[in-house]
């Protein structure tokens, strides 16, 4: 009995170790994934959010990571995304006061982070096609949701004019909700450029010009900002007449918005001398205490004065060289430097600057605000961590091609390829 146990343990064993797992495991985590990105904007609550992600994706993510990691495993960029959040995750065990609770938050919150990434890759080099259709799914609920935040915020007298749209449910937080609705605005115009139905492409339209005056509305200016600077890159790349049409539309959308409230206007201006300020502080006080390993992810710290009345670094840069160090810094500009370079290589051989959009998008976005990006699941992995999932497959469909002996190991059928792919086989023949 105990030896038959033993046998029947051991090829449980080999089957997950091989990536052997039932179709249906595949077809569900899809429906989880869609679920779980959703749950951003429709999810009433945080903790909520949480637990969909525990139960959906946490068990496919175990059950199926031999196989996303040998699929992203010719991403020399996931293997530094992997050690960028390891390390952080890591540096909770220095945080100050120490508290073993805390060590552990700090892992779980990287083991969640590559989970995610490391799933959504497999799904994504599984099927593009599939994958393709939830992402635009998603374009259309998010443009839905933002509806329904600015039906609510015009409804209210009390929030407009002279205060920021929130999104609905979950989305509290009036910046990355800003961030959050760019990110998806950018999604949408990507899937624009690429598709030919014109009901389709109407539809998008209609998601991304929604988009962009929620972002407005948010009065975030870092995420209108990576906004236009990606409609601008996926424009030009497209067509001159196609960059002229965009740009008029959504700086033309913002100009009316502009002069149509003053109030609308004026918030832009807010909080900008603080930053420098804060910026200043946290540079000089990690400089002179904690230079190379950072004080830890998750140190504690009280409001920086009574006239900086703020404890955030407001900017991911400054956050992850508190935090982290120079170490920790400089794996985040090797993770971002390195993907620039995988999107100008996918700009130049595919025509693909969707890559390229997005992470244009994401830096300015970090540098003003997110402080930390080793997080529970939050806005900030839909336009940090989905876009970086996209150029890692993007590398290593490349770095698979470019390896006749490794072909084999670039599984699409040819009715599953994205648009993104397809452009890339027809520039190889």
């Amino acid at each position: 009995m105990v030896t038959q146990l033993i046998g029947l343990a051991d090829r449980i064993y080999g089957a997950w170790r091989e990536g052997e797992v039932p179709g249906w495991v595949l077809r569900f985590t899809y429906y989880a994934l869609g679920l779980f990105l959703l749950g951003f904007f429709f999810v009433p609550e945080m903790p909520q959010h949480y637990e969909l992600f525990y139960w959906t994706l946490l068990p496919p993510a175990f059950l199926l990571a031999p196989r996303a990691i040998g699929t992203l495993s010719r991403s020399r960029l996931f293997w530094i995304v992997c050690a960028f959040v390891s390390y952080m995750g890591a540096s909770a065990a220095w945080s100050e006061p120490f508290d073993l609770e805390a060590v552990l938050l700090g892992l779980r919150m990287a083991s969640y982070i590559l989970a995610f990434v490391a799933l959504t890759g497999l799904l994504l080099e599984a099927d593009a096609q599939r994958f393709d259709g939830l992402m635009k799914v998603l374009c259309l609920a998010a443009a839905l949701a933002a509806v329904g935040a600015m039906v609510l915020f015009f409804h209210d007298p009390g929030l407009f004019p002279g205060q920021r749209l929130h999104g609905i449910a979950r989305m509290q937080y009036v910046i990355r909700t800003g961030y959050a609705f760019g990110f998806v605005g950018i999604l949408a115009l990507v899937y624009l450029l690429r598709e030919s139905g014109l009901t389709l492409r109407l539809g998008l339209g209609l998601v991304f010009a929604t988009c962009l005056a929620a972002v407005i509305l948010t009065e975030s200016r870092a995420a209108l900002a990576g906004l236009v600077l990606a409609v601008a890159i996926l424009a030009v790349s497209r067509s001159p007449r196609w960059a002229l049409v965009l740009l008029i539309g959504s700086v033309g959308l913002a100009g009316l918005a502009w002069l149509a409230s003053p109030e609308l206007a004026a918030g832009f201006d807010r909080g900008v001398p603080y930053r420098f300020q804060i910026w200043s502080h946290y540079l000089s006080l990690t400089w002179e205490g904690a230079p190379v390993f950072g004080y830890g992810l998750l140190s504690r710290w009280p409001l920086i004065s009574a006239q900086v009345p703020y404890r955030e670094a407001h900017s991911a840069f400054v956050g992850t060289f508190r935090d982290g160090g120079l170490v920790g810094l400089g794996l985040l500009l090797g993770l971002l430097g390195y993907a620039f370079l995988v999107a100008l290589r996918v700009a130049r051989r595919c025509g693909d600057y969707s890559h390229l959009a997005f992470l244009v998008y994401m830096v300015v976005c970090m540098s003003a605000n997110d402080e930390r990006l080793v997080v529970r699941p939050q806005e900030l992995w839909l336009y940090l961590w989905l876009p970086l999932v996209f150029i890692m497959v993007r590398e290593a469909q490349i770095s698979g091609a470019d390896r006749p002996r490794d072909r084999s190991a670039v599984r699409f059928k040819r009715d599953g390829e994205s648009a993104t792919m397809r452009a890339f086989s027809r520039n190889e023949q």
